[in-house]
């Protein structure tokens, strides 16, 4: 008695489930009605109720892919401050490092600075038509050739990135030193093109931002920005001036005979020497 009772027990739930499993396919594979009543609202069924009852045609899903619209700078739109964009959190290492202008540009401006990244400056501005000089000169004024350097606006990494214009050259990781050498260079080209190679005015622009910059004609009056030009100006001359400088002094080695130097310094000590005697 008792293994019919199981027995009766399985088929019975076996039928509800086979019945419950009909009902949702039968409901999932059925047509759905847009309906209007009298009062013209609108209301959704499966089943037909008058004439005014529309079949409903579900459409098939459309998988688009996202394609990041291109870096377009208008100086034709007013904006009082365009470095004000939303920023994104700092990772917690960054936020440990903030500096200010004043901390860096006066202790870093006219020395010559970290060759570390020289190798890639030279590589990147070369490939955008950017004097490496001017990049690094750059670097040297905004960052110190810090690649975790945070101003205190939130401008980030060695060309002092802000937040929404290194989502907009698309660097992801701003302190990332090659990811923000590509991103920086292709701005400041950028400023370059828009202001038609005035150095100032596109240094100015890097700094202030080009709406700004192209609003009023001219280096903005903010205290900040005019220091900042001045003293890249100086750093990239005082670069240029050193190369130059490096220049004579490998044409001179070349024309030196090999040991002339020493004996130069030989003949001087034993003069010395002479003389106390």
């Amino acid at each position: 008695m008792k293994k019919k009772r199981q027995k009766n027990r399985v088929i019975i739930i076996a039928f509800i489930i086979i019945t419950l499993l009909l009902s949702i396919s039968s409901w999932a594979a059925a047509t759905m009605y847009a309906c209007r009543t009298a009062g013209g609202k609108k209301h959704y069924t499966n089943v037909r109720l008058n004439s005014n009852c529309k079949e409903v045609a579900f459409s098939k899903p459309v998988h688009r892919v996202y394609k990041p619209e291109p870096l377009v700078i208008d100086v034709s739109k007013k904006r009082t401050d365009p470095q004000k964009d939303t920023e994104t959190p700092l990772p917690a290492v960054a936020k440990r490092k903030v500096y200010k202008y004043s901390n860096w540009m006066e202790r870093f401006s006219g020395s010559k600075g970290s060759s570390r990244y020289d190798s890639y400056i030279k590589s990147t501005a070369n490939k955008y038509g950017v004097d490496p000089l001017l990049i690094k000169a750059i670097i040297h004024i905004e960052s110190g050739f810090n690649h975790r350097a945070v101003s205190n606006k939130g401008a980030q990494g060695l060309m002092q990135l802000m937040p929404q214009t290194a989502r907009d050259l698309r660097v992801w990781n701003p302190f990332d030193p090659m990811q923000n050498i590509d991103g920086g260079t292709r701005y400041i080209r950028k400023m370059l093109k828009t202001f038609h190679g005035d150095l100032r005015l596109s240094l100015a622009a890097y700094n202030a931002g080009p709406n700004l910059v192209g609003r009023v004609g001219r280096v903005p009056a903010i205290p900040e920005t005019r220091n900042y030009v001045r003293k890249v100006i100086s750093q990239y001359n005082y670069y240029k001036k050193n190369k130059k400088e490096d220049k004579k002094d490998k044409k001179s080695d070349k024309k030196r005979k090999p040991g002339e130097g020493i004996k130069i310094v030989i003949e001087k000590n034993n003069k010395k020497i002479a003389g106390k005697n």
